[in-house]
This record gives C-alpha cells, sequence and structure tokens, in this order.
C-alpha cells in the first residue's frame, strides 16, 4: 500500500489582510510531491504555484493562480492557471483552485494545493491540534526558510494523506 506525502513550503500574506481595493500582493508557493511506499520515499515531483491576491470594493479578495509542474504527468496548460475570490475569512468562495496532477498505478489524481492563506493562524501554538475537514492539524517545530523564521504545521488526512505548511 502508498501514501502520498505533500510536503509544502509557503510564505503566509495572512499578516497583511485586510487591504485596501486595488492593492495587490504576488505570492510564490512551492512545493514537493513524495510517494512513500513501505517505508522507502521517492520524490515524485517538484512544483510552484505564482499568485497575485487583489483587494476588491467588497472586502473580498480575487486571486489569479498559475501552476507549473515539473517531473510526472502534468495539467493540459488550461487546467495551470485560474481566478477565485476569497471571502472574508480567508477562505476560498468554492471555485476551481489550484492542483497538481499525480498519476498513481496508471490512474490520474488530482491534489489540490494547500491553500496560500492559512486562516487557521490563530492556532498556531506550540504543538497545537485541531480537526478541519477531513485533516487533523498538529503545529510541528519552527524552520528558517531564506530569511524567515517559519512554523510548520503538520497535517494528516482521514485516507493517509499527509501535508507539511
Amino acid at each position: 500500500m502508498s501514501t502520498t506525502i505533500l510536503n509544502v513550503l509557503s510564505i503566509l500574506a495572512a499578516a497583511a489582510l485586510p487591504w485596501e481595493p486595488g492593492d495587490a500582493l504576488e505570492l510564490r508557493y512551492q512545493g514537493e510531491l513524495k510517494q512513500i511506499h513501505r517505508g522507502s520515499e521517492t520524490q515524485v515531483k517538484d512544483f510552484s504555484v505564482y499568485l497575485v491576491l487583489h483587494g476588491q470594493e467588497d472586502e473580498t479578495l480575487q486571486l489569479d493562480w498559475l501552476v507549473e509542474e515539473r517531473g510526472g504527468s502534468g495539467w493540459n496548460w488550461p487546467e495551470r492557471m485560474g481566478q477565485m475570490t476569497i471571502n472574508s475569512k480567508l477562505q476560498p468562495a468554492g471555485e476551481r483552485i489550484p492542483r497538481i496532477m499525480h498519476v498513481h498505478d496508471g490512474v490520474d489524481h488530482p491534489l489540490d494545493v494547500e491553500f496560500p492563506i492559512f486562516a487557521g493562524t490563530n492556532r498556531i501554538a506550540d504543538k497545537a491540534t485541531w480537526q478541519e475537514g477531513n485533516w487533523e492539524w498538529t503545529v510541528g517545530g519552527t524552520k528558517q526558510i531564506g530569511d524567515r523564521n517559519c512554523r510548520e504545521v503538520n497535517g494528516v488526512s482521514a485516507n493517509g494523506r499527509s501535508r507539511t505548511v
């Protein structure tokens, strides 16, 4: 049996909110997809998601995004880009979100990319845990990424996938 692990390093923009209409912020989101099978780990692909957040008159945000995948299969070009609205709770408002494509045993598996504005920032404290949808999240240690001090937040889904944000 195999489990897919999605490790994601991200720069979070929550501190920059709320925004004025017309304000914009560019984010670059990078990660890697790993396959674990019987204890051995193999990198399947790495990916980048480029995002531009725009402040709107109704206090929502518009997010324009582009996905770039390296290694393995990927989406056709129209599926590599999109737009969505972010509500006042910093959650996507039901539109298409960025995804990467993973092929396992000849079957395509689209995997959602964790949203780059982590709405649970008020929950981040040493060893804190919480449930959100099918995911159980745990705050891990700290990590230096470039010149930024970051916190790792680890998630495990009900079907065995795990993510580190």
